[in-house]
């Protein structure tokens, strides 16, 4: 089937509008489907966006955060599953892009039960996660870290980080982890 224009075909058939995502229905397979297939770092890493929050994740536990701060943590990259993960030197040349990206980072949250948006300190420790994943994941797949990376990314990795380990991709637990902590423990969809 050939999508409407200014439309992607999800999974399960759904035809999202890019620039218009309210009133579309967010469909956990869809999510579990785009997600485990899509390559952070412009495909440069073997880290899906899946396994990304998988680890954010296991940060949070680490961290000791409470149960809506980790639904969070699993939820702040479900968006991607319908506007793609884009390196951050490229999203900043591209504001329109910047613009439908928080509007389905929006749509994505409160679809999922989250409330939007995060308030200081929620969107502060999801920060910090995302950005510690950031050096789990190098370490992870084998990347030797040069020290603008550390400096970037908020230090060398020391514990508990050290006691990260890289989900499988596309595993039933894996995909259940994420959509758990988001559901069972934050949102209620």
């Amino acid at each position: 089937m050939i999508s409407p224009l200014g439309s992607i075909t999800t999974r399960t058939g759904r035809h999202p509008v890019m620039s218009d995502p309210a009133g579309f229905e967010v469909v956990p397979e869809d999510l579990r489907y785009a997600l485990s297939r899509q390559c952070r770092y412009a495909g440069h890493c073997d880290v899906t966006v899946l396994q990304h929050l998988h680890i954010c994740i296991q940060l949070a536990h680490l961290y000791g955060y409470d149960a809506a701060a980790t639904a969070y943590c699993a939820a702040h990259d479900l968006h991607e599953a319908y506007v793609q993960d884009i390196v951050r030197p490229l999203k900043a040349l591209l504001p329109d892009y910047q613009r439908i990206e928080a509007l389905w980072e929006a749509h994505v949250h409160r679809a999922v039960g989250l409330e939007w948006p995060l308030d200081p300190l929620m969107a502060q420790q999801v920060k910090r996660v995302d950005q510690r994943a950031v050096i789990c994941e190098k370490v992870l797949t084998g990347f030797s870290l040069d020290a603008r990376w550390i400096e970037v990314h908020g230090g060398p990795m020391v514990a508990p980080e050290d006691r990260v380990v890289m989900p499988v991709n596309d595993d039933p637990e894996t995909w259940a982890t994420v959509w758990n902590a988001v559901v069972r423990d934050g949102g209620t969809p």
